[in-house]
């Protein structure tokens, strides 16, 4: 019988946030089940009388920057509200409510600064999972077109970086299929743009959204 599912309603959380918040995985466990605490607390903090961080004040401004990094821009416009929601022997919890209408939730993992777990509307995602489905929700596709192109390194190929070409590569990869999957009248948009950043443009029917 699965007892996880009542006890994650009975916190308002879903299945996979208690099983994350309160428990991990252990070989020594039949179930693969472990009840522990996984997430810092202000007490860990306390614990140390050299640790110069670790208040209230100095995790909600942690917070804060370490969120911003993965919203759809590092902008304040999109944080409504944050709440410290921490619990003395829980760990360190703040809920962020987003302008878009979502929800971040982030548990404080190790001691050092920028060390979050997040979850967007309760479901747990890595950084750069939910700054993609924010960026979707907050900007029209022409828009997130528009911002791949301006950042776009084009003279990645004489690069002797390696990692540096490939991350160029993808990312023409990616701003081209960004491009076909343009309506018409933005597709017309786009090449408006790219106009104006070239000093010798080819053809519509050439350019390829990159």
């Amino acid at each position: 019988m699965d007892h996880i599912g009542p006890l994650a309603a009975q916190h308002g959380m879903t299945r996979e946030e208690y099983v994350a918040y309160y428990m991990t995985e252990s070989i020594d466990n039949p179930l693969g089940l472990m009840m522990y605490e996984k997430y810092q607390t202000y007490k860990d903090y306390q614990k140390n009388p050299k640790m110069k961080f670790g208040s209230p004040a100095d995790l909600l401004d942690d917070v804060k920057i370490s969120t911003k990094h993965i919203l759809p821009s590092f902008d304040d416009k999109w944080i409504k509200s944050i709440e410290d929601q921490s619990d003395d022997e829980k760990g360190i919890k703040f809920e962020i409510k987003l302008s878009t209408g979502d929800t971040i939730h982030a548990f404080k993992v190790g001691s050092f600064r920028f060390g979050w777990e997040f979850y967007l509307n309760k479901k747990k995602m890595d950084k750069e999972e939910i700054k993609r489905t924010l960026i979707q929700k907050a900007f029209t596709p022409y828009e997130i077109w528009q911002m791949n192109f301006d950042g776009f390194d084009k003279y990645y190929m004489f690069s002797d970086d390696s990692r540096a070409y490939n991350s160029g590569s993808s990312h023409e990869k990616q701003i081209m299929k960004m491009y076909d999957a343009l309506s018409s009248s933005d597709k017309k948009k786009a090449y408006k743009h790219y106009t104006t950043k070239q000093n010798d443009p080819i053809d519509f029917v050439q350019f390829r959204g990159v």
